[in-house]
């Protein structure tokens, strides 16, 4: 009785050992994931690990998952769309193709986004009457084609649009044509100061410039009047994403030896060289990603080494702990860190 009581307890030990080891290395969604939450249904457009901002790389014991998202579908039994600034550890960053072509909702939000697809709202009516668009980098085509709505922009920056370049053997019209002749049928609203920066927009000439008084009233009837809404934060301060660390260092800040190791995520121009404007209009669904890649700076050798991926995972040679793998792009190991003791 003694021994099978003794074989218990080491295999209930070995268990809750291997049990913390998925704990610190437990996984969450991966680069081309999709999923549904709160009737919105995003894809993961990309993908990389952090720690919390107290540990630097050699003394963290756990890895997040983390990354960007696009939004791909939003269902009709919605009255109210709220896109998320971040779901957990990962930041929203765009809407895709034809999101909301042809839907009527009470109200929508955004956060400040990287793009809006081609055709996003296109046909759409939102019946609060008033669409409010926040500091955006990439506007796709017809975005806001025949919009039931009037569209307030809240910007302090230029926006950049995607025009498709002229039809061959079409000598009667431009491409933006139908653009232009479909204004939101509510119009449009700039705030008077920066009205400049939709100089190059399709609806440059067709807008409000509102002073202070006329502009906030816009985007208030936008909400139906509500503060939760009006106030609501853009950015990433309110959520888990300020709870991670891009830029790691394997000693104290100050000190001239050691290594710093950032994460970088960039958009991959070249696998879209074929597309006008070198993003993928139109497909967005289905083919748009972006690359990340981990640097290690030597702060003695004062040199950079980048690495597409790494792995912490715990070593087999090692009693207790991790090390830190670096790979290329064939996944074969070209440098590894000894990390602390898993916590148990």
């Amino acid at each position: 009785m003694h021994l099978v009581s003794t074989m218990r307890k080491i295999i209930v030990a070995l268990l809750t050992v291997l049990f913390s080891v998925f704990q610190c290395f437990a996984q969450n969604w991966k680069m081309g994931d999709s999923f549904t939450q709160d009737g919105l249904t995003f894809k993961v457009v990309s993908h990389f690990l952090v720690t919390d901002p107290r540990d630097s790389v050699l003394n963290a014991s756990t890895f997040y998952d983390s990354g960007e998202l696009m939004v791909i579908n939003v269902s009709d039994a919605l009255t109210d769309v709220v896109i998320p600034v971040a779901i957990g550890r990962y930041k929203v960053i765009g809407l895709t193709d034809s999101l909301f072509y042809g839907k009527t909702f009470n109200r929508v939000w955004m956060p400040e986004l990287e793009f809006i697809g081609n055709s996003s709202f296109e046909n759409a009516k939102i019946e609060s009457g008033t669409l409010v668009i926040h500091n955006v980098n990439q506007v796709g085509f017809k975005a806001f084609h025949n919009i039931d709505a009037r569209l307030c922009f809240d910007i302090n920056r230029t926006i950049s649009y995607f025009i498709p370049k002229k039809e061959k053997n079409d000598s009667t019209s431009t491409a933006d044509d139908s653009q232009i002749l479909k204004q939101p049928k509510g119009g449009v609203v700039c705030h008077a100061k920066n009205i400049g920066k939709l100089s190059s927009s399709p609806y440059f000439g067709y807008e409000i410039a509102g002073q202070n008084w006329f502009f906030n009233k816009c985007v208030s009837d936008a909400y139906g009047g509500d503060q939760e809404w009006i106030n609501r934060p853009l950015g990433i301060k309110h959520t888990d994403l300020r709870f991670c660390k891009r830029n790691f260092c394997t000693t104290p800040s100050g000190v001239k030896k050691g290594l710093d190791v950032r994460i970088s995520v960039f958009f991959n121009k070249n696998a879209y060289r074929s597309i006008d404007g070198s993003f993928p209009w139109g497909r967005l669904t289905a083919e748009y990603g972006k690359l990340s890649y981990y640097s290690v700076y030597d702060k003695k050798k004062h040199t950079t080494v980048k690495y597409d991926s790494f792995k912490p995972q715990a070593d087999p040679k090692l009693k207790e702990g991790w090390r830190l793998w670096f790979k290329n792009e064939e996944e074969e190991v070209v440098f590894s860190l000894k990390g602390k003791r898993i916590k148990k």
